[in-house]
């Protein structure tokens, strides 16, 4: 949430700070359970390294309250770069390969979304600061809580000041060759990650597979023009609709007989250095980037011209900041601080849970077996990804051109990959034929009606126009070429 109503202080309908301090706020919601606020400041920027924190501190949560890790994990994140990018796909697998769950869906939103389960808790926090003015951080704290008295959900308020640094934790670990899964044509918007036993194929006894979308069967709009549209919809708005039939990849190959791939090659080494609390600390802190002194000092000075100076919300102000950013660097000095020495500071200050490592208890290395040991880890046997119900509306059925996404995401066991999409066999013959059809009468029909308007430039660019599949145009070779050539692409 990134809102100005995120922003402290905040004075409602009664003004505004020009240098109010920004706040972000991360959401989790858990059904059945409530809802838990990951406060950050400028210290913590949005990215890879708090998503996976915030599901770690929530799969901890889960074991603090029921005395074990939970069977399956599903979990629906926006479509944002924070939460779509390998980092926290490799979490994701890491949780599995260290027997914390059994299996994880991992659903992407696709872009353009209107909204998710989330937003509405976002929406009772937007209502309720429009006209409840908060003057100080710990005051919009105790206000979210208050927002949601009387709604019919738990809400809690966790503050985050330094996060572990899972990007370096995982980056050597990743395979070096995982590309095109997260952008365009070739985004996957569903990923399961499941326990099998370990083996050649799977080291770390993890399983992992994605597909295009979280439905079997999916319709999707090509923009086209709308003389080149086979459908009714098609030639009335240009949006050709296409039956798409989504697979779990990558499948399984004459050289390695199983389906499925891996991200991590092996478990990550953990850091043993201590911890402000005494304890090894396993994932080291994430440092805090150069300049975010600076933020913060603009907004403490105008506050302190704003309240007087025996004003208790300038009081507040001024402890927060000794506490909290008087010792981190300015922007002058362009170096970041590192993560530890700002933990160990916020510990000195009075901060005590100013850092930790969520499942830090648990975490083990390649060498070791897990520490969790649960139930079902005796009957373990490769599974196949879990399948939807397929989609049986009227429109698939009407639809005319079908699909079938592939195997498009690289790895170092699939580095050779297709298309995003590729057309079916029983879509080949209608496409054709209506390729035959624009193709040979096109030139014909279209300019009989501006016939008189058309120059003789004009006459010979019809003749040498080409389309392709999509309806588009596309460029013709050769100086001198004077009459067109037909020819007809194939379909793979």
């Amino acid at each position: 949430m990134d809102q100005k109503h995120s922003r402290v202080p905040h004075l409602g309908s009664q003004g505004s700070f020009q240098k109010a301090l920004h706040q972000g706020i991360t959401g989790v919601l858990v059904h059945g359970v409530g809802v838990t606020l990951y406060r950050t400041l400028e210290t913590v920027p949005k990215g890879p390294d708090l998503t996976i924190f915030c599901i770690m501190a929530e799969v901890e949560k889960f074991v603090s309250k029921h005395g074990h890790f939970p069977e399956e994990i599903y979990v629906q994140a926006d479509g944002g770069s924070e939460n779509a990018n390998k980092y926290v796909l490799a979490s994701l697998e890491y949780i599995i390969s260290q027997r914390w769950a059994k299996k994880i869906l991992f659903s992407r939103l696709p872009a353009g979304h209107t909204h998710e389960d989330i937003d509405a808790c976002f929406g009772v926090i937007w209502k309720w600061f429009r006209s409840n003015p908060c003057e100080t951080l710990d005051a919009y704290k105790a206000n979210i809580s208050k927002a949601f008295e009387n709604r019919r959900i738990h809400a809690t308020v966790f503050d985050v000041l330094v996060v572990p640094d899972y990007q370096s934790f995982f980056k050597d670990f990743i395979d070096k060759k995982l590309s095109r899964y997260a952008k365009e044509g070739n985004t996957q918007h569903q990923w399961c990650f499941s326990a099998v036993p370990k083996s050649p194929y799977f080291p770390l006894g993890c399983k992992t597979q994605y597909r295009a979308f979280c439905s079997n069967k999916v319709i999707e709009f090509h923009v086209k023009d709308r003389l080149n549209c086979i459908s009714t919809i098609g030639s009335l708005t240009g949006l050709e609709p296409m039956k798409t039939l989504v697979h779990w990849y990558p499948l399984a190959t004459a050289s390695r007989p199983v389906d499925g791939f891996y991200i991590l090659n092996q478990l990550p080494n953990l850091r043993m250095e201590l911890s402000p609390h005494g304890i090894p600390l396993k994932v080291y802190p994430r440092s805090v980037n150069a300049g975010v002194k600076d933020g913060i000092t603009e907004t403490l000075t105008e506050i302190r011209n704003k309240y007087p100076i025996n004003s208790d919300i300038l009081r507040t102000w001024n402890d927060w900041y000794e506490r909290t950013a008087a010792h981190l660097d300015s922007r002058n000095q362009q170096t970041a601080v590192d993560g530890l020495q700002y933990a160990t500071k916020l510990f000195l200050n009075g901060y005590r849970n100013s850092y930790r490592v969520p499942l830090a208890a648990y975490m083990v290395d390649s060498d070791m077996e897990p520490i969790c040991q649960p139930i079902w880890l005796q009957n373990l046997v490769d599974t196949e990804a879990a399948e939807h119900d397929p989609l049986t509306s009227r429109i698939l059925n009407e639809v005319e051109i079908e699909s079938v996404t592939t195997q498009s995401v690289v790895s170092s066991i699939v580095p050779f990959v297709q298309e995003p999409r590729r057309l079916l066999g029983e879509a080949e013959e209608v496409v054709n034929r209506k390729d035959l059809f624009i193709m040979s009468s096109h030139t014909h029909y279209s300019p009989l009606g501006q016939v008189g308007k058309l120059t003789l430039k004009d006459l010979q660019a019809l003749l040498h126009k080409r389309i392709n599949l999509t309806g588009d145009p596309t460029p013709t070779t050769g100086a001198n070429i004077k009459f067109k050539t037909v020819s007809y692409p194939t379909i793979c």
